[in-house]
């Protein structure tokens, strides 16, 4: 996260090489859950791909973060943060 804040495009480059794993093998607007997904930047990149993703991270800082940058890209994402000690009906279901 501390890279992103001092760096914030020094990811955005090599995001295509560091997901095609991903969109290499799996069909457009498919699911896809990123776990640990800090920021959100790949998770954002993902939708704008046309895919449907969650993301879910540890760090409720790191999760704000991405809430912030979806909703000023505009961007569709399930962000949220994973909480341990919460009972399976606290997240949402698909």
């Amino acid at each position: 996260m501390i890279i992103s804040l001092l760096y914030p495009s020094w990811d955005q480059d090599s995001i295509p090489a560091e997901v095609s794993v991903i969109t290499d093998k799996t069909i457009e607007q498919s699911r896809i859950l990123d776990l640990g997904c800090g920021t959100g930047t790949h998770s954002l990149y993902l939708t704008s791909k046309g895919y449907q993703v969650t993301g879910i991270d540890l760090s409720a800082k790191a999760i704000e973060t991405a809430k912030e940058k979806a909703q000023s890209n505009n961007v569709a994402v399930i962000f949220f943060g994973w909480r341990c000690n919460q009972p399976w009906e606290y997240y949402p279901r698909y």
